[in-house]
C-alpha cells in the first residue's frame, strides 16, 4: 500500500456549498439579482431570445469576476495572463543559465 502525505491546510480546505467558499457565494448571489433585475426591467421592452444573451452575458461576466477561480486568479486575470504568452525570463550572456557557446535550440 502507498501512503501519502498530504499537509493540514489541504484536509481542513472546505467549501459552504458546493465547495464555494462565502465570497463566491456573495457574488453568485449578485449575479444572480441582476440577472433577475435584468429580466423584470427589460421583459416587456425586448423579446425573450434577445433579453435571455443580455442576461447570459451579465451573469457570465458577474460569475468569472467573483466565482470562478484559476491558479488563485479570477478569469479575467487569468485571460489577460494566457493572451501575455509565456512568462519568459531575460538572461545575460554572462550571467545567464545558458551562453550561446554551450547550448543552441537549433
Amino acid at each position: 500500500m502507498i501512503r501519502v502525505k498530504v499537509t493540514k491546510n489541504i484536509m481542513n480546505k472546505v467549501g459552504v456549498i458546493f465547495n464555494l467558499n462565502i465570497r463566491q457565494l456573495i457574488w453568485l448571489g449578485a449575479a444572480a439579482a441582476v440577472g433577475l433585475a435584468t429580466f423584470f426591467l427589460l421583459n416587456d421592452y425586448i423579446i425573450t431570445d434577445v433579453l435571455m444573451w443580455i442576461i447570459f452575458g451579465e451573469v457570465s461576466i458577474i460569475a468569472g469576476i467573483g466565482v470562478i477561480r484559476i491558479n488563485e486568479m479570477n478569469l479575467f486575470v487569468f485571460l489577460i495572463k494566457l493572451l501575455k504568452g509565456a512568462d519568459k525570463r531575460p538572461y545575460s550572456n554572462t550571467k545567464g543559465v545558458y551562453d550561446k557557446d554551450e547550448f543552441s535550440v537549433f
